[in-house]
C-alpha cells in the first residue's frame, strides 16, 4: 500500500483487513530525530546494552532474505534517504507498524503488551510510562 503511486480506498481496506505481504521502511539519517522528523512526536528511550542486542536481533530477523541471505530492496521510501525492503510476515489490522514496534520492544526485554499497542498512541502511552 505505502509503495503504490495511486492509492485507492479499496487498496487501503484490503491492506488493513486482509493479511498481505509486508515491508520494512528504513530511514537513514545522522541528525537528531526531532530535526529529521520535524512535526512528529519523538520519544527518547534509554535501552540497556543487553536489551539493545536483543532489539538488533529482532530487527535483523524482520527482513526477508534472498537465497544468498541478502535483504531484498523494493524501492525508494517515503523520505529523502529511505528505502523499502521485503519483510517477514504479513500486514493487517492486528499486525501493523505499531504492533511491530511493541514486539520489538518486548523482544528487547521491555514489559509491553502487544495487544494494547494497536495504534501509535498506544505505543506512545507505553513509552511515556517508561519515562
Amino acid at each position: 500500500f505505502y509503495q503504490a503511486s495511486d492509492k485507492t480506498m479499496r487498496m487501503a481496506l484490503r491492506a488493513v483487513f486482509w493479511p498481505t505481504a509486508t515491508v520494512m521502511h528504513v530511514v537513514g539519517f545522522q541528525e537528531e530525530p526531532l530535526l529529521y522528523f520535524h512535526g512528529s512526536k519523538v520519544t527518547e528511550l534509554a535501552i540497556p546494552e543487553s536489551y539493545y542486542d536483543n532489539l538488533l536481533s529482532f530487527i535483523e530477523s524482520s527482513f526477508a532474505r534472498d537465497e544468498d541471505g541478502q535483504i531484498i530492496p523494493l524501492g525508494k521510501g517515503q523520505y529523502e534517504r529511505s528505502q523499502f525492503y521485503e519483510a517477514q510476515g504479513t500486514y493487517f489490522i492486528f499486525n501493523t507498524c505499531n504492533t511491530w514496534v511493541a514486539k520489538a520492544l518486548a523482544s528487547a526485554g521491555f514489559d509491553i503488551s502487544v495487544n494494547r499497542t494497536l495504534t501509535a498512541d498506544g505505543v506512545a502511552e507505553y513509552l511515556e510510562q517508561l519515562r
